[in-house]
């Protein structure tokens, strides 16, 4: 069953196509979680933030226009775990954070930054795909306009204009953040 079969019957209800879409997918989603983790969480937490993302495929499944599911459950994987990591640093004791933190390095500007680059990361993942895959390129891998355009098969005013809308949906989307 493909992609676009399973999101159907499971907008449907049809559990047994979530279960063939976890069985085919779990092992990727456990894998975003640790890479996203960086081996700080605990295996029941990867499992508890895995059942989490299929969920929310469960519960979207009708509202969801997608070429296939891995990129929408590794969005969510990536998003949650972010959010299990900012609770666990919100959990921290000062004096255990100050031991991970070099004495040259003000605290409190290092956690704002990281703070800000995980609600970055975060909301990247919530941008429709040719937003995010050229924000990405661009900005992550330093493509240049040229070169993401002929990957991509489209102009360089395409790419200018995805950069820009991309931008502004990400600015959007932290706004609060920033406040």
């Amino acid at each position: 069953m493909n992609d676009a079969k399973a999101l159907w019957a499971i907008s449907q209800g049809d559990a047994e196509s979530l279960e063939k879409v976890i069985d085919k997918y779990s092992a990727y989603v456990a894998a975003v979680i640790r890479n996203k983790a960086g081996g700080v969480i605990s295996r029941q937490d990867v499992e508890e933030i895995a059942s989490d993302a299929f969920f929310a495929l469960w519960q979207n499944a009708g509202k969801l226009f997608l070429p296939n599911i891995k990129a929408y459950l590794a969005g969510v994987a990536r998003h949650k775990t972010v959010d299990k990591l900012r609770k666990m640093r919100q959990d921290l004791p000062l004096d255990e954070l100050e031991d991970v933190i070099s004495d040259d390095e003000p605290i409190g500007d290092m956690v704002e930054e990281q703070a800000l680059a995980d609600e970055v990361r975060c909301a990247i993942t919530t941008l429709h795909e040719p937003y995010r895959e050229t924000l990405t390129r661009r900005y992550r891998d330093g493509e240049s306009v040229n070169g993401i355009a002929e990957e991509m098969g489209c102009s360089q005013n395409v790419v200018k204009q995805r950069l820009f809308r991309g931008r502004q949906m990400l600015k959007d989307a932290i706004s609060d953040w920033l406040r």
